[in-house]
């Protein structure tokens, strides 16, 4: 008892320590992965934020320097055009969507020119800069210091708020005007700041200019503090990251590693318990396994296991010994398949009997059980024959049982030999005709050929016999069978109808080839010496079966033909083709 509860307790022990092992492993991992986390997004909430303020300094940059050319390019002419401004102006709002419009004004800081020249240009062309007092100052400290100036938060004269970046125009020291761009406050920042993920503030003076995705800024996290003193501005922005960012790095890895931890560690222990239990089952599977191989080996019949996909698992001795291998695997190296052995006859099931993507064991089952036969070559290269009987072992495996039955099928061959054939000629008989016509007429249906019937007789063969006897009559009956056997082919099926009469049976494509095939029998047996009678000729009925008939009325009709051929002087064909 005690022994039992020992054998019982080391299945378990050993699984169970092995799973608190890898799991603590994974625990110090989750842990570890947590803190590189927080790092880590911290260290990437650094490196974009900065590459974000970059970038906006690289746009303003950008800004100061296209409305410098453009101011250099204005002062190059004799004299400032609108046509040029407006080349000039169009090129500059096509590359900037962030651009409200870029303005014109002369010396005398009245402005010009706008583009684009929407509504809003009634109100501002003509216009004088001293307007607003923000505004002009910007202008005069610009003209000043003859370089670009950005103007703080101005009123638009269209309305709303906005910037104005200018850059003045001199000719030498003469001054000529002003090239402005003008700017709408939210369009301006939503243009430059692609905050992202991230939550962006602007400042002025401390006054509030602009923010963006502040109501998804994360909590606890210090902003990225960058001051931009921009020709003129003094901005400052402040970059905060957004939850999503966070949420992107903040993964649930930890707990997803304890949990995975957590499963792999009972699959450890799982995999360890199985693994006890497969070695104690493996050990009954091969004294199973030694006793099915004993009890097929003392088998008489040849014995195989085989599978869906034609592979033989196991077999007797004797079906090794019979095909000359020493063990399964020298037989599996050297035969594909166990079908492609069975004998190529027609009297028994074989592998052309088998329909394309089909298996001869599901083919071979719907024979009745004393048609499912076999003839195979043994190593000594003689034929044998087997009744085959299947058994179900698994849903996708058979064993065969393969009975020699030699004997037995030789003394049955050659009863229906007897049974099946002509005494006198050899050919087969009325009765085997009536057996293999149906396959014939099973051929036709499958097939799209057609079903010849030629049913011929000796002319004036009770002459014959009247006058040379009946033995000379049936010395020219054996040659006038074997002139008509070798005029057809294979594939035809010829027999001795009855007395003088014979029927010749033919696969065709096309029904002129029966009438054809008659012909070169009767000219086959006119051309022949027939010994002491010398000259026999023979008169024939040709006809087409057809699917609506039965074959007793295409014989029917064919003998009619048969009559018409004597009656109208005979050794000719009569056909309905």
């Amino acid at each position: 008892m005690q022994n039992k509860i020992f054998k019982k307790l080391k299945l378990f022990i050993g699984p169970v320590l092995s799973s608190l092992v890898v799991f603590l492993i994974f625990f110090i991992g989750a842990l570890k992965i947590e803190t590189y986390e927080k790092e880590n997004t911290f260290k990437t909430f650094e490196l974009k934020s900065s590459s974000i303020l970059k970038e906006i300094r690289l746009n303003l940059e950008r800004f100061k320097y296209e409305i410098e050319r453009m101011a250099i390019r204005q002062a190059q002419f004799q004299k400032i055009t609108k046509a040029e401004f407006l080349i000039d102006a169009k090129e500059h709002v096509k590359d900037h969507k962030n651009l409200e419009a870029i303005e014109l004004s002369d010396n005398k800081d009245i402005i010009q020119w706008r583009y684009p020249n929407g509504a809003d240009s009634q109100i501002i062309i003509g216009m004088e800069l001293s307007w607003d007092k923000t505004r002009y100052k910007t202008i005069l400290q610009a003209k000043a210091m003859k370089e670009p100036l950005m103007s703080p938060l101005i009123n638009l004269p269209q309305g709303g708020k906005g910037f104005m970046l200018t850059a003045p125009i001199f000719k030498e020291d003469n001054y000529l005007g002003n090239v402005m761009y003008i700017f709408k406050l939210r369009d301006f920042f939503e243009k430059l700041i692609s905050g992202g993920d991230f939550a962006v503030s602007v400042f002025e003076n401390n006054e509030l200019l602009y923010e963006t995705g502040n109501d998804n800024a994360a909590n606890g996290w210090k902003a990225n503090i960058e001051s931009f003193n921009f020709y003129g501005t003094n901005w400052v922005l402040k970059i905060y990251p957004t939850e999503n960012f966070i949420d992107q790095y903040k993964s649930n890895n930890k707990l997803l590693i304890i949990i995975f931890g957590l499963f792999i560690s009972i699959f450890t222990g799982l995999v360890f318990y199985l693994q006890n239990i497969k070695n104690i089952q493996a050990k009954k599977i091969v004294e199973i396994k030694q006793r099915l191989q004993k009890f097929m080996d003392i088998q008489q019949s040849m014995v195989f296991l085989i599978d869906d996909n034609n592979k033989i698992k196991y077999a007797n001795k004797t079906f090794l010994n019979f095909f000359g291998y020493e063990n399964l695997e020298e037989f599996n190296a050297n035969e594909k398949n166990i079908d492609e052995k069975f004998i190529q006859n027609d009297i028994y099931f074989h592998s052309s009997k088998v329909p394309e993507n089909s298996y001869w064991i599901k083919e071979i089952q719907k024979y009745p059980p004393d048609s499912q036969v076999i003839s195979l070559l043994s190593s000594s290269f003689e034929p044998e024959v087997f009744q085959v009987n299947l058994s179900n072992y698994s849903k996708h495996s058979y064993i065969v049982n393969l009975t020699n039955i030699s004997a037995n099928m030789k003394k049955r061959l050659e009863f229906e030999s007897k049974a099946t054939k002509d005494k006198l000629t050899g050919l087969h008989n009325r009765e085997y005709f009536n057996t293999k016509i149906n396959t014939f007429i099973e051929e036709i249906s499958k097939n799209d050929n057609k079903l010849g019937i030629i049913i011929y007789d000796i002319d004036k063969f009770k002459s014959i016999n009247d006058t040379y006897g009946h033995n000379r009559g049936d010395v020219v009956l054996k040659q006038f069978a074997k002139i008509s056997l070798n005029a057809i082919s294979n594939n035809d099926l010829l027999v001795r109808w009855g007395g003088e009469e014979f029927i010749v049976a033919t696969l065709v494509n096309d029904a002129k080839e029966v009438s054809t095939l008659a012909e070169e029998i009767r000219v086959a047996i006119e051309n022949s010496y027939f010994e002491e009678v010398e000259k026999v000729t023979a008169s024939f009925g040709a006809t087409i079966h057809e699917t609506t008939d039965t074959i007793t009325d295409t014989i029917n009709r064919a003998d009619k033909l048969l009559y018409q051929a004597k009656k109208s002087g005979r050794n000719k064909v009569e056909s309905d083709c």
